[in-house]
């Protein structure tokens, strides 16, 4: 009895030893496996945060459904491209670009000049906001300048044959005839938007600053929706039938409340604003430089 008790706790004692052996071994590999993978493994790059806001030029406001494509630049060379679209915020937010990497940024947007400039990604958090442009005619010294014929002088101004106006002396373009009928300022902003006046493609609302150099208190004219008061315009090129007009929001106005509307007068040169009216809006743009040849008798006194 006492043989067979010991035989059997003898190899008890056998397949025990022997689990604890493969217990051991396969504890070690785990451990080495692991530490290899350890050694093995790199954290990823840090990323920076990139807002994008992309607004019209004329006005401010948002864009929306502009592709913004970024191109992660090695040297001169593209390394490939991702790209989004803007929100009805304008907006669009990309926050998987290593720090430190070169990036060339292309925004299209259809019926604007396509944007593209590049910028390094030094910190964590950029906001970059784009300001699209119309297209233009580029100008050029080259190019004659002559297509468009003139229709009649006053003083500064030059009347042409394509509907505008150009005062010499500020440099800018004035449509000759205001824009439609009275309203809102959203009214106002989309009749410049869609002006297409001479050919061009990037009237905008003036400033009151800008009416003001249309106002000459020496000069009187009569109009019917003048209120039976004259109205001072400092030319008879530019067609000006009412008292008030559309302006941009500029310092020195005479608020009259919280919210209002930004107009210039004629009738006495005030640049104002006004609440729950509508008004006209005369689209300006910047002109080109040009050669303006002169007589004898333009050079007189």
């Amino acid at each position: 009895m006492m043989p067979m008790m010991r035989s059997s706790l003898f190899r008890l004692c056998l397949v025990v030893a022997s689990l604890g052996l493969v217990l051991s071994s396969l504890t070690a590999g785990a451990q080495q496996n692991a530490s290899n993978r350890g050694r093995k493994y790199k954290l990823p790059p840090p990323t920076a945060r990139i807002e994008v806001t992309v607004v019209r030029d004329v006005n401010g406001k948002p864009i929306e459904n502009a592709a913004v494509i970024f191109h992660p630049m090695a040297g001169e060379k593209d390394k490939g491209n991702m790209e989004l679209k803007t929100n009805e915020d304008g907006k669009a937010v990309i926050d998987v670009l290593p720090m430190g990497d070169t990036v060339r940024l292309q925004i299209i947007a259809k019926g604007f000049q396509t944007y593209g400039d590049d910028f390094k990604i030094d910190k964590t958090s950029i906001a970059i906001d784009i300001r699209m442009k119309r297209p233009g005619e580029q100008y050029s010294i080259y190019k004659p300048q002559s297509e468009k014929k003139e229709t009649g002088r006053d003083g500064r101004f030059i009347a042409y044959d394509d509907g505008t106006a150009l005062d010499t002396k500020t440099n800018l373009m004035w449509a000759a005839q205001a824009g439609g009928e009275d309203v809102t300022t959203h009214g106002a902003n989309t009749i410049v938007e869609n002006c297409h006046v001479g050919g061009y493609t990037d009237w905008r609302i003036p400033t009151q600053d800008e009416m003001l150099g249309l106002y000459d208190p020496a000069k009187s004219i009569l109009s019917g929706n003048g209120g039976g008061k004259p109205l001072h315009v400092a030319t008879e090129l530019i067609n000006i039938d009412d008292d008030c007009y559309h302006a941009s929001r500029v310092s020195g106005t005479d608020p009259v409340g919280l919210i209002g509307i930004p107009i210039f007068c004629f009738r006495d040169g005030r640049r104002t604003v006004a609440v729950g009216e509508l008004f006209k809006v005369l689209p300006v743009r910047s002109a080109a430089p040009t050669v303006q040849s002169h007589s004898a008798a333009d050079s007189k006194p």
